[in-house]
């Protein structure tokens, strides 16, 4: 069976027989089989003998264990690949974190400082409130003073002036035009 399968092939490779798409060694015996017509294929209802039987299940293994072994190392380079990636991708991703963490904790110590700063400022605010308020009584206790002797000052003038004016006569009458002049204001 084999020795014939090497015959067919190195007769379509010299160009003799059906040309046929060149495949994997380990594909051949079934696309052979499968490119013969149905006819010739061997099945159950039929007595008579196929020139070109099926290969046994142990002969398919034989010539797929090259390709088998070709493809199972393929698997595992491309599943040492992937893990490869994936643990690379996973420090990236940690590193990644790590750097998150890293500014999400300075932000904190900068807010904690900006909070200081924020209370620090409130605190002078409020000083500076109490300062004004304080300033602010004194200014109204200053204008209150300004006032009162304002007002003393006129009355000195008005009764300087109501004395020079008025003719000497008794002390009475000068406490009249006092009263007179004080209503008047």
């Amino acid at each position: 069976m084999v020795l014939e399968m090497k015959k067919k092939k190195s007769a379509v490779e010299e160009g003799e027989g059906e040309p046929s798409v060149k495949r994997a060694p380990t594909d051949q015996p079934m696309l052979d089989y499968l490119a013969r017509p149905a006819t010739t294929r061997t099945t159950l209802s039929t007595s008579r003998a196929d020139p070109n039987p099926l290969p046994s299940a142990q002969e398919v293994k034989l010539q797929l264990g090259s390709g088998s072994t070709k493809l199972s190392m393929k698997i595992k380079s491309l599943l040492l690949c992937l893990k490869v990636e994936s643990i690379a991708t996973d420090q990236i991703a940690k590193e990644k974190v790590r750097q998150l963490n890293a500014g999400l904790i300075e932000a904190q110590r900068e807010n904690v400082t900006l909070k200081a700063e924020l209370a620090s400022v409130d605190a002078k605010l409020k000083s500076s409130e109490g300062l004004l308020a304080h300033l602010q009584k004194d200014l109204d206790d200053a204008k209150a003073s300004h006032s009162a002797e304002i007002g003393k000052r006129n009355w000195q003038a008005v009764w300087i002036l109501a004395q020079a004016d008025a003719p000497r006569t008794s002390h009475h009458e000068d406490l009249g035009g006092l009263k007179i002049v004080c209503g008047l204001l």
